[in-house]
Parts: C-alpha cells; sequence; structure tokens
C-alpha cells in the first residue's frame, strides 16, 4: 500500500501485488521517479517459474506508479541505488541466485555485474579515501566488501561471519565506520536470532571490528544526527526464544569509540 501526507495524516492512494515482498526502494533518475519492491515469493510449488519470484521497478507517471522493469528473481530481499562518475547503478540482493549490478542505459537498467554464491541480503556504497566501496552483506556465508577498478567491482576484505542481513555505513569527526547487522544463524530446526553485530572502524586500509552489538533478529539499522549527536537505529524481529515479541533499540554514537543505549 502506498500512501501520501495530506498535512495531517497519510491516507492510501495505491495499491500493489506482492508476492513476499521484503523491500520497497525509491530512487530518482534526474526528474523522473521509480520504486522497486523486491519480491521472495519462491515457493518448491511454483519452483521459481512464474511472475510471483520476479522483483518490479515502477515509475511514476504524474497520477501513480506503473510497471517499468522487471528484475529477474527467486527470493529477492533488497535494491541499493548508486552513481560512479555520472553512471547510475543499481545493486539487487537475492537469496536464492547470484545478486546482480545493473547499470541505466537511459531508457532501462542492463545486468553488468554478478556476484559468486547466493544468501544475498543487502548492498552498502560509499566513499573513502576517493575509492568506491560496496559491502555485501550475506547471511549464508562471509560478508565481503568490494572495491571499484574503474571497471568493475572486486573483492578487497572478507568480513568474517554468516548471518549479514544489512550495513550501514557512518562517519564520525574524519574517522569511518561501518556497522553490519546480523539476522540469523543456523538451520529451520535450531535457528539463533540472538547475534552479536559488529561494527567496524577504518584503520590502515581495513576494516577492524571495534565493538560488537546485541541484535535479535536483526533486519536493519538507519544513522541519523540530532542535536549534535549522532543516532542509530536498530530494528530487531526475533527474540531469543524465536518469537516475533522483541523490542528495537534507539542507540547513541559516543565520540566515535562505541555505541551505546540511547
Amino acid at each position: 500500500m502506498l500512501y501520501q501526507w495530506d498535512g495531517r495524516y497519510f491516507y492510501p492512494v495505491q495499491e500493489f501485488l506482492t508476492y513476499g515482498a521484503q523491500q520497497w526502494y525509491s530512487f530518482n533518475i534526474g526528474q523522473r521517479h521509480f520504486l522497486a519492491v523486491a519480491n521472495g515469493g519462491f515457493t518448491p510449488e511454483n519452483k521459481g517459474n512464474s511472475p510471483e519470484t520476479n522483483s518490479m521497478i515502477y515509475e511514476w507517471n504524474g497520477k501513480k506508479f506503473i510497471p517499468f522493469q522487471t528484475i529477474p528473481s527467486l527470493r529477492g530481499y533488497s535494491f541499493k541505488a548508486f552513481s560512479i562518475n555520472n553512471k547510475l547503478f543499481l545493486a539487487f540482493a537475492d537469496d536464492l541466485k547470484q545478486s546482480s549490478l545493473y547499470l541505466w542505459d537511459g531508457s532501462q537498467f542492463n545486468l553488468y555485474q554478478q556476484f559468486k554464491g547466493d544468501g544475498g541480503r543487502g548492498f552498502e556504497f560509499f566513499m573513502l579515501d576517493n575509492k568506491f566501496y560496496l559491502a555485501y552483506a550475506n547471511i549464508k556465508t562471509d560478508s565481503i566488501l568490494y572495491q571499484w577498478d574503474r571497471k568493475k567491482f572486486n573483492p578487497y576484505q572478507l568480513l568474517q561471519g554468516e548471518g549479514g542481513r544489512h550495513f550501514s555505513y557512518f562517519t564520525l569527526r574524519d574517522e569511518h565506520y561501518l556497522f553490519r547487522i546480523n539476522f540469523i544463524t543456523g538451520n529451520h530446526n535450531n535457528p539463533n536470532p540472538a547475534l552479536q553485530s559488529p561494527l567496524y572502524q577504518w584503520k590502515e586500509g581495513q576494516f577492524a571490528v571495534i565493538q560488537t552489538i546485541p541484535t535479535f533478529g536483526g533486519i536493519s539499522s538507519h544513522v541519523f544526527s540530532m542535536d549534535d549527536s549522532l543516532y542509530m537505529t536498530l530494528a530487531n524481529s526475533l527474540s531469543a526464544e524465536r518469537r516475533f515479541k522483541v523490542k528495537s533499540v534507539i542507540y547513541e554514537i559516543t565520540k566515535g569509540k562505541h555505541i551505546e543505549y540511547g
């Protein structure tokens, strides 16, 4: 459901057909407005051979969002748009197939690069020391930091540990930080959502863990500033007892050295 703000309330304006959707993501190209949905509709019954598994990019036509381009997927999780030297890229994470990088050609997105393996959950893009990086969160194996070589992204640093769901990059007092929120490890019979999620600091050309933060089925984090202080929201989704009733947390980032409860 899409809602519009009328000055006092949000009211519904458009419905969308989705299949196990994991994320809605908005981005602009010039004056054009897009809305992408990562669908995760793969089941043993449809075997990935139906429209239920494909993800979709919609474009605003002035009145509503209309289908613009289908992104092939089996169990899509998230999109991330970014620019490098005036070229627009769209990264797409998929749990059951290779995650992909698309390049905008002026009229549509074309497949540009694929990342080995499955288990993709999310991407975070940032520039550091005049170089471009793409952090790739993987739930099934180690996450990876990629570096741009002017043509493609190459593996740069292994960020060890399975369970990765999302990355948040931020800076404070000229120091660079990367937080990886972990979701779950184990298997269907013995899942473990109570994990330690690492906070990395950039030191001598590498990210090093400086702190771990307890998370419970963590799915997302967001860093923002308010009243000259820096905060991070952390969305939990599954308690240690594997129940959906679990609190999310707001943390205060103190002097760039550690993160505390806000």
